[in-house]
């Protein structure tokens, strides 16, 4: 930690100015509202990054920002890791990812996100928070929050995109778009729909992708109530090729070895969500939104020696309702608002639970001088569970917990480009169902409760600047956990458990330099220590993280609509997941080079993208205990070029 204090305080005074505050920031209110600036390290990508970027789904984009570290042990994208502030395997538990605020992140069990369900080019701008969002967004919202806001229905127009690339991979997506006006009592009516499949060989023997997303939605004005209504159709089919042994890997990076030649992961997912804004007074804005989502997964999952000869299935629901108010005063700007969810998993195996989350919060931003601002929160979260567990001894558990968590943060800008932050704040998650069932004593003990719920407290503090055609930006942190749920392998087998304490240091530096009219440079580095410090595994260090990365990103106007966009990744090595004893050999350290061509001719938009330019065989996903040892190849250079058609 000494090494990255030292590191942060020379960056910072070496600094002689910032970015000026964001002044809207959904993310920081949970509303549209103007805002005084939040204090945390954030950073927000355009659509026009994106469109940059060639990106056609998360993990692509993902995969070069800095401060992100990502993986992928299916070569499909769409179930990746994305992780931030070193939480390794269970990223997807600890790194809140919204839609329209809105988390993706499911209650029920820690499988990653679905990210074939995220239309890439409907995104208007994602809004990253590199820090703890306990309070205003509860359980998950622990090493990070990616928010990604879509774009507003506007005009008329129809829109046809074709893809083509690598391992026979074809992409289709159709657009189209309406707006009526004048329609009775409504003022406005807009309506999209969006149809997207996709077809794909994979990298690997047995690991075809196929994906079809139907979305449908509605956008309409009443005066000043505007109310949304969306749903979503998805179905995804994924060939899992599973890992390879170091000598299968030497022989054949691509291959699938028999005992997992049957293997797949089939998901069926209806998701259907809203919401309604109002402005109450000419001070207050109220917004409420649901979400209600089923999933029916059927999968295969053969391991080593022992090939699965029959289907299991996963049944899960969620609903939530999100009533939200923004007040703004003399005194600032109060948000507050409550956060209820109910949810059910079952498991054809015989596992279970129904789960119920409560919480009220509230945060409050407000002005105490003209260059110093302060922004103070409270969270209330209670959970209920009723776990079942055909297994385990006993076979159920109603196992019931309670956070109170507070933050306090301060932004100040002595000059006009330069913005300083500080803060604590204090997070939580609450245990999923196949983390409470898979744990080392079942569903519950003598006490009823087995696997305990994981909190902990964010220390933070970043400076911002700006100056001319040159920004620069660090952040500094440390987290404090107390029982970090994480897994590891017994028997070749996942179980789950608590590391009694554990802290995550990190540090990032960002800067940008305008060469030219036409000529951006933007560097990146992030250096991490995610160490267990009390426990059987005290002194040792996170599996799946690496300690350092470094990112490089240039974009080249060579002409008003001709743009070359050339990306760069370093990320060190790392040590397998489970790993906690620090034993095995880690994954290499490895590059990632990327190159697109964006092309705008009247009507059209044509790309070309390269992936990994220099053809590097690396894996960034592994995993084992003992000589039990497996590897997960990615990609080697794949190309992909696309034509999109607007028609207005």
């Amino acid at each position: 930690m000494n090494t990255l204090v030292s590191a942060a305080m020379f960056a910072v005074l070496t600094t002689t100015a910032i970015a000026e505050p964001i002044t809207i920031f959904i993310s920081g209110n949970r509303s549209e509202t103007l805002g005084l600036g939040i204090p945390a390290a954030t950073t927000i990508i355009s659509a026009n990054d994106i469109e940059k970027s060639g990106a056609s789904n998360l993990y692509e984009l993902f995969s070069t920002v800095n401060g992100i570290q990502v993986s992928d042990s299916s070569s499909g994208g769409g179930n990746a890791n994305i992780d931030m502030r070193g939480f390794g395997e269970t990223s997807q538990s600890n790194v809140a990812i919204l839609i329209n605020n809105q988390k993706i992140n499911t209650t029920t069990d820690a499988t990653v996100w679905n990210l074939h369900a995220i239309n890439v080019d409907n995104i208007e701008r994602i809004e990253i928070i590199r820090g703890s969002s306990g309070v205003l967004y509860g359980s998950q919202a622990v090493g990070g929050l990616i928010n990604i806001i879509t774009k507003d229905v506007v005009g008329d127009n129809t829109s046809i995109k074709q893809s083509l690339g690598s391992y026979n991979a074809i992409e289709t997506s159709i657009d189209l778009i309406r707006s009526f006006k004048n329609i009775g009592s409504v003022d406005n009516l807009r309506t999209q729909i969006n149809a997207y499949k996709k077809k794909s060989d994979g990298y690997r023997d047995n690991n075809t992708l196929e994906v079809e997303r139907l979305d449908l939605g509605v956008k309409f004005d009443q005066g000043n109530n505007i109310t949304t209504l969306n749903l979503q159709s998805l179905h995804d089919h994924l060939q899992t090729p599973g890992a390879l042994n170091a000598i299968e890997l030497a022989a054949n990076r691509r291959q699938a070895i028999a005992d997992h030649q049957g293997d797949f992961t089939e998901n069926k997912t209806l998701t259907i969500s809203g919401s309604h804004k109002k402005t109450l007074t000419s001070s207050t804005e109220a917004k409420a939104s649901f979400k209600y989502q089923t999933v029916n997964r059927t999968f295969r999952t053969g391991f080593r020696g022992w090939p699965a000869n029959s289907n299991s299935t996963q049944d899960k629901w969620t609903f939530e309702i999100n009533p939200h108010l923004t007040t703004s005063s003399k005194f600032g700007i109060t948000s507050y608002g409550l956060d209820l969810n109910s949810s059910n998993y079952t498991l054809s195996s015989g596992q279970g639970n129904a789960q119920q989350i409560y919480a009220a919060y509230i945060q409050h931003q407000t002005e105490l001088t003209q260059k110093l601002n302060m922004t103070t929160g409270l969270r209330y979260s209670k959970v209920f569970n009723d776990l079942y567990n055909s297994f385990s001894t006993p076979t159920s558990a109603k196992p019931s917990n309670a956070f109170f968590v507070k933050s306090l943060g301060f932004s100040f800008s002595p000059k006009d480009k330069l913005n300083l932050f500080a803060r604590i704040d204090e997070n939580f998650r609450f245990a999923k169902v196949d983390e409470h069932t898979n744990s080392f004593e079942g569903v519950g003990n003598a006490t009823g409760i087995s696997l305990k719920d994981q909190n902990g407290r964010s220390f933070e503090f970043g400076v911002d600047y700006k100056l001319n055609k040159f920004s620069f930006s660090t952040a500094l942190s440390r987290l404090k956990l107390e029982n970090e749920i994480t897994s590891t392998l017994q028997n070749g087998f996942a179980e789950n458990l608590n590391l009694d304490q554990s802290t995550k240091d990190s540090l990032s530096l960002e800067s940008s330099f305008t060469l030219k009219k036409n000529l951006k440079l933007i560097l990146g580095a992030e250096f991490i220590d995610a160490q267990i410090t009390s426990g059987p595994y005290a002194g040792n260090k996170t599996p799946s993280v690496s300690d350092r990365t470094f990112s490089l990103k240039t974009l080249w106007s060579q002409k008003q609509n001709l743009v070359h966009s050339l990306s760069a990744k370093w990320t060190g090595d790392q040590y397998l997941t489970s790993d906690f004893t620090n034993t095995n050999p880690k994954l290499s350290a490895f590059k990632v080079i990327n190159y697109n061509l964006s092309h705008k001719i009247e009507n059209w938009d044509l790309n070309f993208k390269v992936e990994n330019l220099t053809n590097e065989q690396y894996i960034s996903f592994g995993a084992g205990s003992g000589a039990a040892l497996g590897y997960y190849p990615a990609p080697e250079r794949n190309f992909m070029i696309s034509a999109k058609y607007t028609f207005e």
